[in-house]
């Protein structure tokens, strides 16, 4: 939420002062990069002495691989800058889902439990792209 309400502020700011400049909030779902490996890039002296979760690994890898790819998110990122549209929103199929998390935080509830293997394992056997 911090993150979302300060780019929010910014966006109305430079609207107040009629800026040549704007703001946008990218809110992505899964994309198909290598953030799973990003350890690689890690310095050595920054290194964790524990060893990653090979199966949950293995499961985040297969969903990344079948997230947008990076070019199909940075088209939509330059066309939402283009229309001056704040939020961009690349993955539809994610509406919902969005919807019922400001529902639950409006009835004041708490945040809802979700086993992560299963949702990954959900994930892959969806035959759509996310």
């Amino acid at each position: 939420f911090a993150t979302l309400a300060l780019s929010e502020g910014l966006f109305q700011s430079l609207k107040k002062i009629n800026s040549k400049i704007g703001a946008s909030a990218l809110c992505p779902g899964f994309v198909a990069t290598n953030l799973i490996d990003s350890q690689r890039n890690r310095p050595e002296h920054l290194s964790s002495k524990k060893k990653p979760n090979f199966l949950l690994k293995q499961l985040a890898s297969s969903v990344l691989k079948r997230g947008k790819k990076p070019e199909e998110i940075a088209a939509r990122v330059i066309a939402a800058i283009q229309a001056n549209s704040f939020y961009i929103l690349p993955h539809p199929s994610y509406d919902e889902m969005i919807k019922e998390r400001y529902e639950r935080i409006l009835a004041r509830t708490e945040p809802e439990t979700v086993d992560m293997k299963k949702a990954w394992l959900g994930s892959l056997l969806q035959s759509e792209e996310y």
